[in-house]
This record gives C-alpha cells, structure tokens and sequence, in this order.
C-alpha cells in the first residue's frame, strides 16, 4: 500500500532552527533524527529489519507492550511457564511500526487464518483505518519530516480472521488499559473460533505503571523527562516497570490456564529504554538494542476450563474511548 505523505523541507528548517536556537545542540540533534525518520520510513517501508514473527512457528503469540529481556529474565523464577527465555531483534522500536511490519501482504495467507486480540491503539489506525507512519505518530514524529516516500505493504482488518481492539480503560486518572477484557476476548477465540493461530497484545508493561507500591510519582506518563532531568532515577522507574511486568504476567498465566495450544510463544512489541546511551522509553526508527531487542519464550497451555467466558459479555462497548483517548493515556498525545 502505497501512501502519499506531505512532506515539508522549508518548516523542517524552520523547526529545526528553531529548536537549536532553543534548546542547542540538542535541538539541532531532534531536527537532524526527523530528517533520519523520512530516510528511514523510506527504506523500512520496503524492506524489513528483523525478525518477523509470521516467520517462526507458534499457534497462540502474547505480546507484552514494551517488554525487555533482562526484566523477563529479573522475574522468571516466580513464574513456572518461563523456563528459558531467548531473544530476537523486532522489525520496529514502536507500536506502529511493529504492526505496520508484522501484517504485511508477505504474509497474507497466515492473516487468513489468525485473530489477532489487542488493547493497543495504533491496530485501530493502522488496520481499522488504515493510516500509516508518519501520520499515526504523535510523539516520535513531532515536527516536519523533511524528505520522505513510504511503501508500505501492510493489511486491513478485513484480510484478518478476526481484529478486536478493546477500547475499555481503567476508570482512575491514568486510564491504563485493562487487561481483562483481552484475556476473555482470546479465551472465547481459543474455545470458539477456527483461526489457526492467535494473538494477544497486551498494553503492560508499557506506562503508565500499575501494580502494587507504585509511587505517586511514578505513576503519571511523563517518565522520560523525569529521567532526563533527574526528577526520578533509574532504580524507581526500573522497580515501578517490574510491578508492571509482574501485574501482567499474573494475567498471562490466567489465559494460560484457560486455553488449549500446544505452542505458545511470549514476545514483545518493543523494548524499552531506560537512559542507555541516551535512549529513553522507545521512539520510532530507533536501532538501539534496548528499543529493539525482546524476548523470545516458548511454552505450552491446557484449559483447564476455569475460567467461564460469555461471547456476548465479551464484546467491546464501541462508545467507551476514542483512539486519542488511550494514545493520551499512554503519553503518546496531549488531549
């Protein structure tokens, strides 16, 4: 599919003047990472830098939002479906770029046959409304992208099995994505539906962190600039992103108990950084390996028939949030 993008060299120098007289080298740094993007875009859109997870062999794929391999490997022993835990490389740092090279024309025949389950935003842009980057990007693409001229080969909702995007959000004042609603969407899919595989993306342990002991000031989404300007260290972020992963990997062994599939694979989208060589939370195009390596862990699961799903309790309520809604909850846009 390809995609016009308006492209804007003249506001690219302005911005980017503008951002250097502002904020220094820094700025100038943010100007010349656009200009990167629309190179980047370019290429990525027709070729693919990693691992595409199509290519590997599972039948159920939980995809942890944001999820590193070293904090996997920090909690594996309070979870008895972890046993080893391999890696590979992503084909993107971000949500969108993830999505936008997984379901891909090369792999239409496996989106036939694959319900994909997800409470990430971008699925709803990107294969609902088929947008594509850079105009889903709200945050890592904040100001012109001088040169750019996508091909993007991505698919729709309608080229898969099945596409179920919960919009349900917590109801306090970070508005986290509940990950219930996704557990009982994929356990009626796997006790239902005729699709040969399945995926389920969850939002934690992306921000904003939830969990036990979580600190007032670790809760908001503005983590990085907290980070950047020393208003948190590395230690309450780390510690507040690993009650996040606990929270959610608690769900996972719920949906484990719950289904049937003799190969299920846990992944991530992304990774995330936490000021490694100056490399915060996780920007599109970004090839650092915290942004772009997650884990690969392999295990089974058997219904042990637990846990009763209803189709019709399970539906998502289309009114409940808009996309900008939950991409703001996310820190992604101001709303």
């Amino acid at each position: 599919m390809t995609v016009p993008v308006h492209t804007d060299i003249r506001n690219w120098f302005v911005d980017t003047y503008s951002k250097f007289r502002q904020d220094g080298l820094s700025g100038l740094a943010w100007g010349f990472y656009h200009l990167y993007l629309g190179f980047w875009i370019t290429l990525t859109s027709r070729f693919t830098f990693g691992t595409n997870v199509f290519e590997r062999d599972w039948d159920v794929l939980i995809v942890l939002d944001a999820c590193r391999v070293d904090a996997l490997e920090e909690v594996k022993n309070d979870y008895e479906f972890i046993d080893s835990i391999d890696s590979i490389y992503s084909v993107g740092s971000t949500s969108s770029e993830w999505i936008s090279k997984t379901f891909t024309e090369t792999h239409r025949e496996e989106m036939k046959n694959t319900s994909y389950i997800t409470g990430n935003p971008y699925a709803e842009l990107l294969l609902k409304e088929q947008q594509s980057p850079p105009a889903t990007e709200t945050n890592s693409i904040s100001m012109p992208v001088p040169i750019c001229s996508p091909e993007w080969d991505t698919l729709a909702e309608e080229d898969l099995h099945e596409l179920n995007v919960t919009r349900q959000i917590a109801e306090d004042d970070r508005g986290w994505i509940k990950p219930r609603p996704i557990t009982e969407q994929a356990i009626h899919a796997n006790r239902n539906t005729e699709a040969d595989k399945l995926v389920v993306h969850y939002m934690q342990p992306h921000r904003p962190y939830i969990g036990e002991d979580i600190p007032n000031k670790v809760q908001g989404t503005n983590i990085t600039g907290k980070l950047i300007n020393n208003e948190l260290s590395k230690d309450q972020v780390w510690g507040s992103y690993i009650s996040t992963l606990h929270f959610i990997l608690d769900e996972v062994e719920l949906l484990l108990q719950n289904i049937d599939a003799e190969n299920v694979v846990i992944t991530a989208d992304h990774g995330e950084g936490f000021g490694e060589h100056g490399s915060y939370g996780h920007d599109f195009g970004w090839p650092h390996p915290v942004e772009k390596k997650v884990p690969w862990v392999e295990t089974t699961a058997f219904d042990k028939e637990e846990y009763a799903v209803d189709g019709e309790s399970n539906r998502n309520d289309e009114e409940s949030t808009t996309v900008e809604e939950r991409l703001s909850n996310l820190g992604y846009i101001d709303y």
